[in-house]
C-alpha cells in the first residue's frame, strides 16, 4: 500500500507510461484522481491495470480495506 506519483495508470496512445505492474508489483489497487471527483463512490480507480468502476464506499476506506484484504487473503504466505 502506497503512493505512486511516478506516471499515469491509464493508458493510451498519448500515455504509454510505466505502471506499477512494469516496475515489478504483482498486486496494486491505486488512482491517480486523489479524490477530487468526490470522496464517496469514486469511479476512477484502477486493479492490476483495469479499470474497475464506481467502487462503493468513502475513498480512504475502499483504500484500506483493499490494503487489508490483500495483507488478509493474497499475499504470499509461505
Amino acid at each position: 500500500m502506497g503512493k505512486w506519483h511516478l506516471s499515469r495508470l491509464e493508458k493510451s496512445e498519448k500515455y504509454d507510461e510505466p505502471s506499477p505492474s512494469d516496475q515489478g508489483f504483482d498486486y496494486w489497487f491505486a488512482s491517480t484522481h486523489n479524490a477530487f471527483g468526490g470522496p464517496k463512490n469514486f469511479e476512477k480507480f484502477n486493479w492490476n491495470g483495469e479499470a474497475v468502476g464506481e467502487v462503493d464506499g468513502w475513498y480512504c476506506d475502499v483504500l484500506t480495506d483493499e490494503a487489508t484484504d490483500w495483507l488478509t487473503n493474497k499475499r504470499d504466505k509461505s
